[in-house]
């Protein structure tokens, strides 16, 4: 890999590229995102299900008719199913138009509110458990999907270099999966490599 080439993520590019804004190849302000907001909650113990009784945690647990994106079980791989644990929590702000406005005039004991009440319906002794709650919040934590924007052509031209910065994220999906960040990640790697020839 020469030494100039950089990879960056697309949405970021008219803030950190000298002269992208004079000449952009790309709409950059196409790609919407919305806010959110990440909670890790320290536990003394595993929660109980009100639903499945004396089944594990899984790693990645979704709530039936919540607006979170549900939460992962952070200590999942020390493969134990019993005392203290981590539960990371996710909560995307899409339902509401000013999302990113509301996100940030929430203070901490709303957005722990906000969490405990969500969580409590499927793990009823959530509150008791609870010992210690770090929130987060993330103004543009992910790419919104939107009619026609896939296919709109917005994607492919950000796909392409710009001078000698490839572009890796994603938003180059236009959705937001790890697997798609990995895909684009692999991708830029294989132009850099190959304009290094």
């Amino acid at each position: 890999m020469r030494k100039s080439d950089l990879c960056v993520a697309d949405v970021y590019a008219p803030y950190v590229i000298r002269g992208f804004r004079d000449d952009p190849p790309f709409a950059a302000n196409e790609f919407q995102h919305n806010a959110w907001f990440v909670a890790n909650l320290f536990l003394k113990d595993r929660p109980k299900s009100r639903f499945v009784k004396d089944f594990p945690l899984a790693w990645d647990n979704v709530l039936y008719e919540s607006q979170s994106l549900g939460y992962v079980t952070a200590t999942h791989q020390k493969g134990i199913d019993y005392g203290p644990t981590v539960l990371t929590y996710y909560y995307p702000m899409c339902e509401d138009p000013a999302g990113r406005t509301t996100l940030f005039n929430y203070d901490w004991k709303q957005l722990a509110d906000v969490c405990l009440t969500d969580l409590a319906r499927a793990h009823p002794d959530i509150y008791e458990l609870t010992q210690r709650i770090d929130i987060m919040r993330w103004g543009h934590a992910m790419i919104s999907p939107r009619p026609n924007f896939i296919w709109s052509g917005i994607r492919q031209k950000a796909e392409k270099p710009f001078r000698n910065i490839h572009f890796a994220h994603t938003d180059l999906s236009g959705i937001a999966l790890f697997e798609e960040a990995f895909y684009h990640g692999l991708r830029a790697a294989v132009e850099i490599l190959g304009h290094g020839r």
